[in-house]
């Protein structure tokens, strides 16, 4: 007794193994269904391994042997459906210890609840499956799909209105009589099957075409190619079942799920995932199947080359499971959709349009490549089902770790750049693998070292190609900037740059001179890739006429500036982004009312087109609107006339950042603007009852600041001293609040502009170097704090002026080149590449002055 139980517990070991693998894994794995992959996993799994206790005795031909042993049937039967059923209990054991694991960091239980009833009524029905249908058929590809088909046959004959108690029932009902007629089969059971063996439904001949075949031409190309197609008119014959059974769910899934129980839902929703196993069971018997019949030796004796046999084979794994099963579920799934009956596949919501064509086709095709090269490497299609399902599982759990250590992302969430590396090199190490599998006739330790190293260097090649392109390996060796030329820009007065508006750049010269352009920008990855990216310039001549401009703003159509003499001037017309269309000449300006009592302008960055005015009398105004949308027709600034924002005559100065504008008064207190609320639809309330106003900010108070910035709820200063301070940094997203707290970075009073981008803060010495600091999310005080060490940014020190623009910063540098610098991807491919070391030139704003 002790040698049958243990030659039972060899033969279902790699099943036992290969099933445990599949029911503890794939819960924990990054999918966006865990619940569903769990589950299809865990059938998978308990499938296999019920087909192993007697698939493994007709693949390894020793079914005969077995009969002939001196011990009664009886004996040998519950011998092997004890230990079939221990392994069997022992796996959903596992699942539901796997899935009760990550419950604390998944769904609510009484969906594993749910879940694991399913679970438990899949195994039975495996269990009993198995059994009756490899002593019935004696072949695994043709049990396969028995074990798959007549359970959903079964439930959809059930009538839509029986409960999931009566659908379990009928499930019970099947699972004890096929577990009897199992065993009335295994009591009569002869060498012999009454298939005689094997199931072949194209091997009819004429006799008259049996009396020719000694004078027939040798044809050997279509001889190969006949043969192939007798090998899987077994899983042709199981797919063409499951696609008339998935016509049947679609059917039915024209009454609405509110027309069922909780189960059939289940089953409906989850059947489509069903049609993963065609090409699992098209590829796997390709080799494995050759090689058990003992067919393969010889056809490798054939006067073919081998290169060209390998290819037919793989020809008909790849169109059979990769072409014509994705197709058939498209087209079934379509029709549902046609009709109105869903198609959904586990929730997906999959349109299948010709992109879900597409999408099917590569994910059936990668399946059927994985299982064909299991199949060179094992000798029956149990192996070798196992073999393909646990390297698919690890080739996506390897790579989603990878792309995580190397991108710090999941691949669905973006890893374009790992998909472009992966994909190819794991075909090529596939494909050159099972050849060289193909022409082996043995499995040695050899064998599996080789494709032990061969994936395993594929991988390192994905890591180390993935992490070098990535970080942009090739800046290492290029120079980090280009040699700046000799200054321009030098005066007493600091040069003034404004860039909050994105793609508007204005820069006033210590001379009074200022340059204004708009730049169409092109942020595409193949533009980038190599640290360049296209700018192209708007205006021709950006130097606005005069030398006597004190204050500039700049709108997404207009600027207006104010001159020394007080005077308020503001582009002729508005400037229209056209589609192609060459740039203009030169924004002119003309001159906007008769006051002589101007003295600042700054842009609201939260308004398409709002301006803010500060008089010499200390009186505040805005100017345009903020009901403007994108999209309509501007009719210029010129339409609107300048309203003044309160009585006080006591402001001092005002500054603009990204998303506000901020007024001091002469006493030092700050003040924000804010705006008062819409009135209500048909109320007759004049613009100016909803315009701006301004409320009081006490945390700017008493503070001179050189340059202020903000980015979100962020803001950052250089004060008049010299310091570098910056508040309202964000605490986590939930439960958190905004805080006030000013800090203070470093000690050092030498800083004379800050720019924020992203997660970075860069500031401007004033030795002309620029250094940039990260956000860090502290854990202890649970908020994001600015890190303590700053980077320097690039290699120059004749910097002059420092802005942000583009999700990054722009600086200007002495000689007037305009530089931006990558600090995050907003506007770039944000999974193909990291920010670049070197900045992009803009352009310099002296070239082509008239």
């Amino acid at each position: 007794m002790k040698p049958l139980v243990a030659k039972e517990i060899r033969l279902l070991l790699p099943a036992y193994g290969a099933a445990l693998l599949l029911a503890i894994i794939p819960v924990w794995l990054p999918t966006h269904n865990p619940a569903s992959a769990a589950l299809y996993t865990f059938w998978l799994g308990v499938v296999m391994l019920s087909l192993s206790s007697f698939g493994r005795e007709f693949g390894l031909r020793t079914f005969p042997f077995l009969l002939a042993q001196p011990v009664t049937r009886s004996r040998i039967w519950w011998t092997k459906i004890a230990l079939l059923a221990i392994a069997i209990v022992t796996v959903f054991g596992a699942w539901c210890l796997s899935c009760e694991a990550w419950l604390r960091f998944g769904p609510v239980s009484s969906f594993w609840l749910e879940l694991m009833g399913v679970g438990g009524a899949v195994s039975v029905v495996a269990f009993a499956g198995g059994l009756w249908t490899t002593l019935l058929l004696r072949q695994v590809t043709a049990a396969f799909w028995f074990i798959v088909l007549v359970p959903a046959a079964i439930i959809m004959a059930i009538n839509d209105r029986v409960p999931d108690r009566m659908v379990f029932a009928v499930l019970g009902l099947y699972s004890a009589a096929g577990f009897l007629w199992a065993w009335w089969l295994f009591l009569r059971a002869q060498e012999t099957g009454w298939t005689g063996g094997r199931i072949s439904f194209s091997n009819r001949r004429s006799s008259k075409t049996a009396s020719y075949a000694t004078r027939r031409t040798p044809r050997a190309i279509p001889g190969l190619f006949w043969k192939e197609l007798q090998l899987h008119h077994v899983g042709l014959a199981g797919m063409a079942g499951l696609f008339v059974l998935h016509l049947g769910v679609v059917w039915l899934r024209r009454a609405g799920h509110h027309a069922f129980g909780e189960t059939m839902r289940t089953a409906m929703s989850f059947f489509g995932v069903f049609w993963v196993a065609a090409p699992l069971l098209v590829g796997s018997p390709s080799v494995a199947e050759e090689r058990r019949l003992g067919t393969f030796e010889g056809q490798l004796c054939l006067p073919i080359a081998s290169r060209i046999q390998f290819a037919i084979k793989l020809l008909f794994a790849v169109v059979f499971g990769g072409l014509l099963s994705a197709v058939l579920l498209w087209i079934a799934e379509g029709l549902g959709s046609a009709l109105r009956a869903g198609s959904d596949i586990d929730g997906l919501n999959i349109p299948f349009n010709g992109e879900a064509l597409l999408i099917l086709v590569l994910i059936f095709m990668a399946l059927s490549l994985i299982a064909f090269y299991a199949s060179t490497l094992t000798r029956n299609i149990l192996q070798a089902l196992g073999a393909a399902v646990i390297t698919a599982m690890l080739m996506c759990a390897l790579v989603s770790v990878a792309t995580v250590a190397v991108l710090g992302r999941l691949p669905w969430e973006g890893g374009n750049l790992i998909s472009y590396i992966a994909y190819p090199t794991l075909l090529g190490t596939f494909l050159w693998l099972s050849y060289g599998n193909f022409r082996r006739l043995s499995e040695n330790w050899r064998l599996w070292l080789r494709n032990l190293l061969g994936l395993t260097g594929a991988l390192a090649l994905i890591i180390v190609s993935t992490a070098a392109i990535h970080s942009r390996a090739w800046e290492l060796v290029m120079p980090l900037e280009p040699v700046h030329a000799a200054a321009r820009l030098a005066g007493p007065k600091p040069v003034a740059l404004n860039s909050e508006s994105g793609n508007t750049f204005v820069v006033l010269l210590p001379d009074g001179r200022l340059w204004v352009n708009r730049l169409s920008y092109d942020p595409a990855p193949r533009a980038t890739f190599f640290g360049k990216s296209i700018w192209s310039r708007v205006v021709a001549n950006p130097f606005i006429e005069g030398s006597n401009w004190v204050s500039a703003a700049v709108d997404v159509w207009e600027t207006a500036a104010i001159r020394s003499d007080g005077t308020l001037w503001v582009s002729e017309k508005p400037f229209s982004w056209g589609n192609g269309k060459p740039p203009i000449d030169q924004d002119k300006m003309a001159r906007y009312g008769d006051e002589t009592n101007w003295l600042s302008v700054v842009r609201d960055g939260s308004s398409l087109s709002m301006l803010f005015l500060l008089k010499k009398d200390g009186t505040l105004w805005w100017w345009g609107t903020n009901h403007f949308k994108f999209h309509d027709q501007w009719s210029g600034l010129r339409a609107f006339a300048p309203y003044r924002i309160g009585t006080e005559s006591d402001w001092a100065r005002i500054i603009s950042t990204a998303n506000t504008v901020y007024a001091w008064k002469q006493d030092g207190r700050a003040y924000e603007r804010a705006w008062l609320p819409l009135p209500a639809r048909g109320s007759k309330a004049r613009e100016t009852d909803i315009g701006p106003f301004i409320e009081p900010q006490e945390n700017l108070d008493d503070i001179g600041c050189r340059s202020l910035t903000e980015l979100r709820m962020c803001q950052a200063a250089v004060l008049d001293d010299g310091s570098l301070w910056v508040w309202g940094l964000l605490p986590p997203m939930l439960g958190g609040v905004i805080t006030a707290e000013r800090v203070q970075i470093g000690k050092l009073t030498n800083w004379l502009a800050v720019a924020l981008s992203s997660e970075n803060l860069v500031a401007l010495k004033a030795d002309g170097s620029l250094w940039q600091w990260g956000f860090i999310y502290s854990q202890n005080r649970q908020r994001w704090v600015v890190a303590e060490s700053p980077v320097r940014l690039g290699i120059h020190s004749d910097w002059i002026a420092l802005g942000s623009a583009m999700d990054g910063i722009v600086s200007l540098a002495a000689d007037g080149s305009l530089w931006h610098w990558w600090l995050h991807h907003l506007y770039q491919d944000p999974h193909l590449l990291a920010a670049s070391r070197r900045p992009t030139k803009i352009e310099n704003i002296f070239d082509r002055q008239e």
